[in-house]
């Protein structure tokens, strides 16, 4: 028998890190992570994973924000592989963690373009990273701490 609460993800889904479009989804958290180990050592927070989906007049302020902060000038992003090698770059360059991928839809013509962003396994200090660049905002490099 369908029965859609029992559908259900049992992640915790919280607001968009970036802003438009996306959500984090991250497991649930135990009680011990975020707190205090015997020692009194801090426990590792669980990785995130966000995805977003924009739409391509949506995505060309974010390659913006991406080819300057990377130095890339007017080399295009218009391929999921482009898109996917600069964030990896990013991400490098930002000292944080995760593992992008890309990947656009649908692939015919004469339908709206949609754009899905997907960073897995990644922490709280990256996105806000992330975010601050795409704002435009000074964005530390280097290891986030």
């Amino acid at each position: 028998m369908w029965n859609p609460p029992g559908l259900r993800r049992p992640h915790a889904v919280h607001p968009p890190a970036i802003g438009g479009g996306g959500q984090v989804v991250a497991p649930p958290v135990p009680p011990q992570v975020g707190g205090r180990t015997a020692t009194g050592d801090l426990t590792p927070e669980p990785p995130l994973e966000v995805e977003y989906s924009l739409s391509r007049s949506d995505l060309q302020p974010v390659l913006r924000s991406i080819r300057e902060s990377l130095g890339l000038g007017a080399t295009a992003l218009d391929s999921p592989a482009r898109l996917q090698g600069a964030l990896v770059t990013l991400l490098r360059s930002l000292g944080g963690r995760g593992e992008p991928s890309v990947r656009r839809s649908p692939a015919t013509l004469l339908t709206p373009e949609y754009w899905h962003v997907r960073i897995a396994g990644t922490d709280a200090a990256t996105l806000a990273a992330i975010g601050g660049l795409i704002r435009r905002e000074p964005v530390a490099r280097g290891p986030l701490e």
